[in-house]
């Protein structure tokens, strides 16, 4: 389902529902995700710079850029350390700047003139610019050639004079020079969810997952963070959050004092961006695509094969409709739709999520014998812990610290939704029901630590993720359909789903983002050859959404994983085989590929 910024994690009116929030894997970045399974020929010109370089030496074009025009995309080779990235741990060799040749765009890119160790594309564009920056992550010997990237973009795309901002961008280099078009990842899907590109994130998920995927054949990957969240600057963050969220553990709420506590937060945070003066209208979709098209003109890069996992992939459909010409393929991994009114039917979808995993516990032999009723076990405990509580303490997965908890059955239902990314929750019921039922965490506890990982992660760019929601989902929903329906829900689920929906539309009035315009909420329509991989056990994006949406893509082909939720490549082995190909062969793709899933 689309984007619930308000509710999914940062602004939910009731934390426990988190349909809404689509992530990476289990409502998370990838670098979570990692331990969930064991066109035209271009020469590569090595430009080299002999002057030693030490710490304190900067490798920049500020001189020669002040005979350039004040507009122009730049590639430029930075020394320096990013100030507000984590510390540098590994470095190119001193003096050693290596850079592809810029390939030509269409139209053609401007001419371009190398200084020193500088390639710089004559000016276009008022605001950006791509500099060449250390890379602040330790690459390990394994990891295939990585060269690390700041894009310089302007916060609006629409207001000439804006602020700048940057995101980051990786490029994994094959091994060998090719002219095959490289892959592009998207990000980390939420919207507002890191890629996990961070020091102390990044690791085995970046240099395996995705070797299968690209550089294993021989095709260069690039991922990004887009503006606003993880390593971008800024990050569009809501700290009041936190320690408010860490704040309300401990305390037994009720559904309209979750409401309260949130509706402050908001306040303060909106308030607080708005004297930073942050244009919150610039955070969506249609912004990122621009950048995109930014970042394809300074590298000098015609055509991607996109990646776009959970709301990535809608970045990449707002690709296929505003710049289609860079588009020569596109891998939709758990798709979502901007014409599929999610939040319509919220209510409905969170139901049914919730019987898809009772109902997958009464057809597997073991986890029925284990627990009889699954159903009824499930929702009498949601009702005890509502009226007694179970009073404890786990440790904060990232701090070491205790956090006094009060799990109600609300606070139970969010971490058992928050699990549905994960498949192994459909495997872990019985365990987890037995345990609760006996007044203990047993396995849960490491569930509810992953939650507040999940909810207190300073890198998730929340106030993006509703800037996101209030310009190109909310002005399309049915609100009063929406609540009507909620309000039909058992008793479990009625009245958090309904206050969540009301919350929404009343926060959306606030926020200062004015609606996108009506293509926000049409289908997109395209010729591009598209790959959709989706878990027939999704909670948050049913597999008949799908189904009804291909009628729109001309030349696409899915393939439906029964025993996986949301998201495949990094799941499953299959995703980057499968993806590979058809990057490859296209529609033909299943003649060269077979893969048993």
């Amino acid at each position: 389902m689309a984007s619930n910024a308000f509710h999914a994690r940062r602004f939910g009116a009731v934390p426990w529902i988190l349909i809404l929030m689509l992530g990476a894997g289990c409502g998370g970045s990838s670098a979570e995700r990692e331990d969930a399974r064991d066109t035209g020929q271009v020469e590569a010109v090595e430009i080299v710079d002999r002057t030693p370089v030490t710490d304190a030496a900067e490798v920049t074009v500020n001189a020669a850029e002040e005979s350039l025009p004040s507009r122009g995309v730049v590639i430029e080779a930075d020394r320096e350390a990013d100030p507000t990235a984590h510390p540098p741990r590994h470095a190119e060799a001193p003096g050693r700047i290596e850079q592809r040749s810029p390939r030509e765009v269409n139209p053609p890119a401007a001419p371009t003139r190398d200084i020193g160790s500088v390639i710089i594309a004559a000016p276009r564009d008022p605001g950006s610019r791509l500099r060449m920056v250390d890379c602040w992550f330790e690459i390990p010997s394994h990891a295939p050639p990585v060269t690390c990237y700041r894009m310089q973009v302007p916060e609006s795309h629409a207001r000439p004079g804006s602020r700048e901002i940057d995101f980051p961008v990786l490029r994994l280099s094959a091994a060998d020079d090719s002219d095959k078009t490289p892959v592009l990842h998207l990000g980390g899907g939420g919207p507002g969810n890191p890629l996990g590109l961070d020091r102390d994130n990044i690791g085995n998920w970046v240099w395996d997952w995705y070797r299968e995927l690209s550089i294993d054949d021989n095709r260069d990957l690039y991922l990004m963070d887009p503006r606003g969240v993880g390593m971008a600057r800024p990050v569009l963050v809501c700290s009041e959050y936190i320690p408010a969220f860490l704040g309300s553990l401990s305390r037994d709420l009720s559904v309209s004092e979750e409401v309260e506590w949130n509706r402050r937060v908001n306040r303060q945070c909106v308030d607080r961006l708005r004297r930073e003066g942050v244009d919150l209208s610039a955070y969506n979709s249609r912004s990122i695509a621009s950048d995109v098209a930014l970042l394809s003109r300074a590298l000098g890069i015609p055509r991607w094969n996109l990646y776009g996992v959970s709301y990535g992939s809608r970045y990449a459909l707002t690709l296929a409709r505003e710049y289609p010409e860079l588009v020569e393929s596109m891998v939709l991994d758990a798709a979502v739709f901007p014409n599929v009114r999610y939040m319509d039917h919220y209510g409905r979808n969170l139901e049914m999520a919730f019987q898809r995993l009772l109902g997958h516990c009464v057809s597997d032999t073991a986890c029925r014998n284990a627990l009889g009723d699954p159903a009824t076990r499930f929702w009498d405990l949601v009702r005890k812990l509502n009226t007694h509580p179970l009073h404890t303490t786990v440790s904060h997965p990232d701090t070491g610290r205790d956090v006094t908890l009060v799990l109600n059955g609300e606070r139970f239902l969010g971490v058992v939704y928050n699990t549905l990314y994960d498949a192994a929750q459909f495997r872990d019921l019985p365990d987890i029901l037995s345990s609760l039922e006996r007044g203990e965490l047993g396995i849960f506890e490491q569930k509810v630590e992953d939650w507040i990982a999940f909810q207190t992660d300073a890198d998730y760019g929340d106030a993006s993720a509703a800037a996101h929601f209030c310009y190109e989902e909310s002005p399309f929903v049915d609100y009063d359909g929406a609540i009507a329906e909620a309000s039909m829900l058992r008793k479990e689920l009625r009245e958090a789903s309904v206050a969540m929906l009301r919350y929404n539309q009343e926060q959306c009035r606030r926020w200062p983002v004015a609606p996108g315009g009506a293509e926000e909420g049409n289908p997109v329509n395209t010729p591009i050859p598209t790959l959709f991989l989706h878990g027939a056990l999704d909670p948050v994006l049913p597999v008949e959404n799908l189904e009804n949406q291909l009628r729109h893509f001309a030349n696409a082909d899915v393939e439906i994983f029964a025993e996986v939720s949301h998201s495949i490549v990094g799941i499953h082995p299959c995703g980057e085989t499968l993806a590979s190909a058809f990057y490859n062969y296209k529609l033909g793709f299943r003649e060269h590929v077979s893969c048993r899933h």
